[in-house]
């Protein structure tokens, strides 16, 4: 199965949503408001929102993968200013 990125043009599929009836009241008025169908304001709704949980789950990995580089770098350093410092106490 192809992941969320690679979907140029999904697959329709259909599904049953059980929400409550205070949700249901809201999507109808926002999406009135905004002059789009119930059910494209609950898929661009959804897509919106998927597309914003990969973005921080990427900032998430990438400051991980940050830190793991700074500490790697770190040790490197450490290591290398003790070789400097046993090459300085040498004649």
């Amino acid at each position: 199965m192809k992941s969320y990125k690679e979907l140029n043009k999904p697959d329709i599929v259909m599904i049953s949503l059980k929400l409550p009836r205070y949700l249901l009241s809201e999507i109808d008025r926002l999406s009135d408001g905004l002059s789009l169908s119930r059910n494209k304001f609950i898929v661009e709704t959804l897509d919106a929102h998927t597309k914003n949980l990969i973005k921080n789950q990427t900032r998430l990995q990438l400051v991980a993968e940050a830190n793991v580089i700074y500490n790697t770098s770190r040790e490197a350093l450490t290591d290398f200013d003790a070789i400097d410092d046993i090459a300085n106490e040498q004649p």
